[in-house]
């Protein structure tokens, strides 16, 4: 999602950087509320509609788990993610690092 939104900032001259924070509404009144709007549920929608799909895959409901720095933000926008651990990689590294000690 980072990644997404400096590019967009990066590359449209125009539009100005704006702190990604839960949006007040979707229709934005002002470009700032437009991108968070888009940003925050946008990526919210991304990870819903690959969820839907992997589990049409699976034949069953996967058990979702968030990781990383905006986990928190993001978690609560999806129906489909079930926990948030921002930590999970860095404990199974761990995890790893301590079985090849």
């Amino acid at each position: 999602m980072m990644t997404s939104a400096e590019e967009l900032f990066r590359r449209a001259a125009r539009i100005p950087r704006v702190e990604l924070r839960r949006p007040s509404r979707a229709l934005g009144r002002n470009t700032e509320e437009a991108l968070r709007a888009g940003v925050i549920w946008g990526t919210a929608g991304q990870v819903d509609a690959l969820v839907r799909r992997l589990a049409l895959e699976m034949k069953g409901t996967p058990h979702v788990i968030a990781t990383g720095g905006l986990a928190n933000l993001i978690a609560p926008e999806c129906e489909t993610i079930n926990r948030v651990d921002e930590w999970l990689t860095l404990k199974g590294m761990a995890l790893i690092w301590e079985e090849n000690s």
